[in-house]
């Protein structure tokens, strides 16, 4: 596969611009085009991608590189980030085709995070994520490692029953309680699951915590119960427990004579010993999104949460996630929907002399749109300035 990717791309970049890395699997190579735009582009899977940012950290670039990840399967959440994909057929013109979108893709943010599992000897290993680790029954969640049937089995003979009972779990220094009992924990950064584009975090308005985004410095911490409930998230039928969120995580294993299966990002193994694994902001990636895509809509925006607007013929209030970028506030009826509606702020004005003190409209010349944060003053105060500010540059 991959001298006819090479092949293809040749016709399109330099070939000295392209270039495989030795000791990499025949699909993982790295195709670096540093003559145009600073841009890299890596082919492979999630795992190729993590691997290739931290060369990139050893090296020392005169310029930021731009980085984006062309899957070779659909399972990726990386990939599904970016909305890049490897077609099946590739064929010169798809090659031409995709080279121009990505020259002219979104630049935006992607949080990266350091790991480092220290053992009762102090012993310290640092491994790297841009997406999740998990913690607890694997085949539960990742039945692309095995069949149905082996997976099922697999999961029933190594199962170790909750996972709260042989970890203690800290967020943000604060010991977690757990008043559910779960068979796995995710810790996300990246608000997809499973190479699907459900958020396994849930798009419930929970004022208890901050909008999740993969560009906050901030992780969430999610419970899957058991197969069923697991089953149900793929299919997009329920969400995952919140188990909380925060910026530095932190987990003690103590074991009583079992393997625990942990996962970062696609690097499988079973944990055998007495380790702390802390999870803790590393740095932010500049990475490319396909234009259109739901990161290319929410990365870098000014401002983005879940809001209540007030349809024009029906009156109820319905939550809507919004986004203030570029000039435009635009409203999704769920993240990773299409826009329902674009508000162009230069051509409209903000009235705050509202009934609802919770409340702002959005005034253009064809229509009124009413925003209700049901927060407080301050939030209000935030979502007014960030329009405001977006509607005054030119």
């Amino acid at each position: 596969m991959v001298p006819d990717i090479i092949e293809m791309f040749s016709g399109v970049i330099p070939v000295d611009q392209i270039y495989v890395r030795e000791g990499m699997d025949v699909e993982n190579f790295l195709l670096r085009i540093s003559a145009w735009d600073n841009r890299i582009i890596v082919v492979g899977n999630d795992t190729t991608f993590r691997d290739v940012l931290q060369i990139l950290d050893t090296i020392d670039f005169n310029f930021q590189p731009c980085v984006s990840l062309l899957a070779t399967s659909r399972r990726y959440d990386c990939s599904k980030l970016m909305g890049w994909k490897l077609e099946e057929n590739i064929n010169e013109g798809k090659v031409l085709q995709f080279v121009n979108e990505f020259m002219n893709g979104e630049s935006i943010k992607l949080d990266r995070w350091k790991i480092n599992i220290r053992n009762d000897n102090d012993d310290t290993e640092v491994i790297y994520m841009n997406n999740q680790i998990i913690i607890g029954s694997i085949e539960l969640i990742d039945p692309r490692k095995r069949s149905l049937v082996t997976n099922i089995v697999s999961l029933i003979k190594d199962s170790k029953g909750d996972v709260q009972n042989f970890i203690n779990l800290y967020i943000d220094g604060e010991k977690i309680v757990f008043d559910e009992e779960f068979s796995t924990i995710v810790i996300k950064n990246i608000p997809f699951y499973m190479g699907n584009m459900i958020n396994i975090w849930g798009s419930i308005n929970d004022f208890k915590y901050q909008t999740e985004s993969f560009d906050d410095r901030l992780l969430e911490v999610v419970g899957i119960k058991n197969l069923s409930h697991g089953h149900k998230i793929r299919s997009d039928q329920e969400s995952g427990y919140r188990i909380g969120q925060g910026s530095d995580i932190r987990i003690v294993f103590d074991f009583k004579g079992v393997e625990l299966p942990v996962s970062v990002d696609g690097l499988y193994w079973k944990e055998t010993e007495s380790v702390t694994i802390h999870i803790s902001f590393e740095n932010s990636d500049t990475i490319v999104a396909k234009k259109g895509t739901f990161a290319a809509s929410t990365g870098l925006a000014r401002k983005s949460g879940w809001l209540y607007k007030r349809g024009s013929v029906n009156r109820a209030w319905r939550l809507r996630w919004c986004t203030i970028k570029n000039g435009f506030f635009s409203y999704y009826e769920g993240q990773m929907d299409k826009p329902r509606g674009v508000i162009n702020l230069k051509e409209s004005h903000i009235n705050t002399v509202v009934k609802e003190r919770t409340s702002f409209e959005i005034i253009t010349p064809n229509r009124i749109y009413m925003i209700d944060t049901r927060e407080t003053q301050e939030d209000v105060n935030s979502w007014v300035s960030a329009c405001q500010l977006e509607g005054s540059i030119p």
